[in-house]
C-alpha cells in the first residue's frame, strides 16, 4: 500500500527534474534578450559585468520566449 507522503514525495522529486525547461550555453554573448523578454523574471544575471546567466527553474514556465528571442540560439531546451 502507497501512503499519501509517499506520493507527495514522488510528485515533488518529478517536480524537481522537470524543473528546468531550458538551459543557457556557453555560446551566450550577453546580450540580456532574454532577460529583459522574460516576464517571470526566471532569469537572473551574475558574475563579473552581469554577463553569466541562469536560468531559475522554479520560475521558469517553458514558454520559450527566451530561446526565441537569442540571437546566437544560446538558449536550449533540455
Amino acid at each position: 500500500m502507497v501512503t499519501v507522503t509517499e506520493v507527495v514525495q514522488k510528485r515533488e522529486r518529478e517536480q524537481e527534474q522537470e524543473s528546468s525547461y531550458y538551459r543557457i550555453e556557453e555560446d551566450c554573448i550577453g546580450c540580456k534578450f532574454c532577460l529583459n523578454i522574460c516576464t517571470w523574471d526566471a532569469l537572473d544575471a551574475y558574475g563579473r559585468e552581469e554577463k553569466v546567466f541562469q536560468i531559475d527553474g522554479q520560475l521558469c514556465p517553458g514558454c520559450g520566449c527566451c530561446a526565441a528571442c537569442c540571437p546566437v540560439d544560446a538558449i536550449r531546451k533540455g
